[in-house]
């Protein structure tokens, strides 16, 4: 599978995330829904590879928060973008930016190495 760029290139996501910079009113949607499917068959791989009862029952529970944390961020996403017209386009940008690291992380034993996540900036408490 190594270096099979078509196993690891999936031409619609490719296709729709382009269609989201040239018409992101119609995009954006087209792209969520997609990869909302993509994270049913993601879930399924995941469990079908459980180990066990108890690992498929962990899959299951993360998979039902990590849906309950999904649409609550996309909620606060449509604040952070100070409501108006921008409101919607952002919680889907910030939904399939979650979508993607879930489909990631669902389908990608951690022994196989992920790639480093982005450093974050120093903090101070408000």
């Amino acid at each position: 599978m190594a270096g099979d760029t078509d196993q690891l290139t999936d031409q619609e996501e490719g296709r729709l995330t382009k269609l989201c910079s040239q018409s992101p009113k119609l995009g954006l949607p087209q792209l969520r829904d997609y990869l909302r499917k993509k994270l049913d068959v993601a879930y399924e791989i995941a469990l079908a590879s459980a180990m066990d009862a108890d690992h498929r029952k962990a899959i299951e529970a993360a998979q039902k928060h990590w849906m309950e944390f999904y649409e609550a961020q996309r909620g606060v996403a449509s604040y952070n973008a100070q409501g108006g017209s921008y409101a919607a386009p952002a919680a889907m940008e910030e939904g399939i930016y979650h979508l993607r690291y879930r489909i990631f992380t669902l389908i990608t034993p951690f022994m196989q190495g992920w790639g480093s996540a982005p450093l974050t900036p120093a903090l101070k408490k408000p």
